[in-house]
């Protein structure tokens, strides 16, 4: 790519947010280097676990291969936000609750892979003891996550 001179090039002064300083200096740095100025990872904050980009969703999806595990993970995806229960995910994945136990336990592993060793996943769980078993855990996922799953996992209608 032919970068044009810096003394030929207009400089212009923009007021910047200070928070978003560091984008603005990423997006520069490409600039200067000669890489694509494509748009910047867009990440989504998961309530207690961490913000989540579209690039590491699809590493994850890319490590969570199992038919039955990603039939769970496409059942809180479809949700939206919305609450599915632990008998709901067992049902979808054709799974014991200590079957969907080691499921939902791989793909915590894969999600800790990515995150560099720590204990996160771009979905929320709520513990409602006292329940019975099918209905004392509820996941839920951003539906902006839900939709980078779906889009890489076929979408709404793949089984």
């Amino acid at each position: 790519m032919n970068m044009p001179n810096e003394s030929s090039v207009e400089l212009v002064m923009v007021p910047v947010p200070a928070p978003a300083l560091p984008q603005v200096y990423e997006a520069l740095d490409r600039y200067y280097k000669g890489l694509d100025l494509g748009p910047a990872d867009v990440t989504v904050a998961v309530p207690g676990n961490g913000d989540w980009s579209q690039t590491e969703i699809k590493q994850l999806s890319g490590y969570y291969r199992n038919p039955k595990g990603r039939a769970v993970i496409r059942k809180i995806a479809v949700a939206r936000g919305a609450e599915v229960t632990y008998g709901e995910l067992a049902e979808a994945g054709g799974l014991s609750f200590d079957e969907l136990r080691d499921q939902l336990s791989w793909f915590a592993k894969y999600a800790k892979k990515i995150k560099e060793g720590v204990h996160i996943w771009p979905i929320t769980v709520e513990d409602r003891q006292g329940k019975p078993k099918e209905e004392r855990y509820i996941y839920r996922m951003p539906p902006e996550i839900a939709d980078w799953w779906l889009e890489i996992d076929g979408g709404d209608d793949a089984k």
